[in-house]
């Protein structure tokens, strides 16, 4: 019994470890840092927030509220300065080869005067800024945002669109693994994390327009997105969620991508 508990538990910890987190996230010039769950330390001087450990929310549990901001996450009180313009980077402590999939960031208005004490992100609505999926149809299994992330040492550029308001706001930041989607016991797997931003310069009188969205509400595990075989080989491919809002970034081959091809890549900056 004991031999199969400890099997169970390394198998278990090998499984986490093989998932990577966020150990930082830069902005003009500024590190704020991450998170690391196995840490076990919890930070309210972070801006990204806290959760149990960087395991999946698989696709069978998109109605959970693990959905919006990882796994039983809770929220910080600290948040990070940005701009609208400003490149956020992410950096991911590691992330497998076989993990393919696509990348999708949203941010979400705090109301004013919100207390981050507890925060329910799931009460917010969400409007993505910024998508790469299916970057190339190329290789057996093609080539995605994932690859370019691993490409760039484990780093993801995300653009804060112009034209948006001042004021707090949570910045959801995730990547969708899709080597497991069409096994029905363990299906895709999404990594959301969420950081606290102050946007300040900008527009007066602005709000975020689009299709907003909740989390969760926002995926549904049939998705043509979320429930595909890419070991078949993948010529076109349809992002999960709503639309990029104007301003937003949006690479990807198949429906709502790209209109530029360059090469065998098709994307555009919506």
């Amino acid at each position: 019994m004991k031999v199969s508990i400890l099997l169970s538990f390394f198998a278990g910890a090998a499984y986490v470890s093989a998932h990577g987190f966020i150990t930082k996230i830069t902005v003009g010039g500024t590190t704020f840092p991450g998170n690391n769950p196995s840490s076990g330390k919890k930070d309210n001087a972070r801006i990204v927030w806290d959760y149990d450990n960087n395991g999946p929310v698989v696709a069978s549990r998109l109605d959970n509220r693990d959905i919006a901001c990882s796994l039983n996450s809770k929220s910080v009180g600290t948040f990070g300065k940005a701009k609208p313009g400003d490149e956020l980077t992410f950096f991911w402590s590691q992330w497998s080869e076989s993990h393919r999939g696509p990348t999708m960031t949203y941010m979400a208005a705090i109301p004013n005067g919100e207390s981050m004490n507890n925060f329910d992100p799931t009460k917010l609505t969400w409007y993505k800024i910024h998508q790469i999926g299916l970057t190339s149809p190329d290789g057996p299994k093609g080539k995605w945002a994932s690859d370019e992330m691993i490409k760039a040492g484990r780093t993801m550029k995300v653009k804060i669109p112009q034209g948006i308001p001042s004021g707090k706001y949570i910045i959801r930041h995730e990547f969708l693994a899709l080597h497991n989607a069409p096994n029905p016991k363990k299906m895709a797997q999404f990594y959301p994390v969420c950081a606290n931003f102050e946007i300040t310069d900008g527009k007066a009188g602005a709000k975020l327009e689009g299709t907003g969205v909740k989390f969760p509400g926002a995926y549904k595990a049939n998705d043509p997105g979320v429930l595909i075989d890419i070991h078949k080989g993948v010529k076109t491919y349809t992002i999960p969620g709503p639309p990029v809002i104007a301003g937003g970034t949006n690479e990807n081959i198949g429906p709502g991508g790209g209109k530029k091809i360059r090469g065998m890549e098709w994307r555009e900056n919506a």
